[in-house]
This record gives structure tokens, C-alpha cells and sequence, in this order.
């Protein structure tokens, strides 16, 4: 997708910005702080939105990791998403 300078359309097309209103339940978003495809910016700007639109949501910040977790903080991120299922769903 390159970049929002270069594909506005393609990052406006997208973006799940938009789409946080549609939510009807809980939200979980974790993220590898240090992620150079899908930077904080990003997942923080939907949990605006859904703060906004009162949205449940918890975000979980990775400080060391980057787009995919790898070795102690893989198994916490697997672990942070079964406890989720099984209290939310």
C-alpha cells in the first residue's frame, strides 16, 4: 500500500476507522510497539474512535515487538487472547 501520501485512496479504502460504530461488543487490540507495517498510530487513532463512540476496547502495547511477536511475547499475546475468549465470548 506504500504510504497515505502516495495511496490516499488505498489507506482511506482500508481504514476501519469508519467502521467502529458498527461495533456491537468488546474490542481487544494488541500491538507490537515497534511494528513498521502497521505503526501505533494507527490502532491508536481506531481506539480514539471507539473511545468516541463508546466502544469498549482494550489496547495492549508490545514494547519490543515488531509486526509478528516471536518467542515469550508470542506465547503472552496467545495467552492475552484465549483469557479474552473466554471472559467475552
Amino acid at each position: 500500500m506504500d504510504n497515505p501520501d502516495s495511496n490516499p485512496e488505498g489507506f482511506t479504502a482500508a481504514s476501519l476507522i469508519p467502521r467502529a460504530k458498527d461495533l456491537t461488543g468488546r474490542v481487544l487490540i494488541c500491538h507490537g510497539v515497534l511494528d513498521g507495517t502497521v505503526v501505533p498510530q494507527h490502532s491508536l487513532s481506531f481506539v480514539q474512535e471507539c473511545i468516541g463512540e463508546g466502544i469498549p476496547v482494550e489496547w495492549f502495547p508490545y514494547p519490543l515487538d515488531e509486526h509478528n511477536m516471536r518467542g515469550k511475547a508470542r506465547v503472552h499475546l496467545y495467552e492475552k487472547i484465549t483469557d479474552y475468549f473466554e471472559q467475552f465470548l
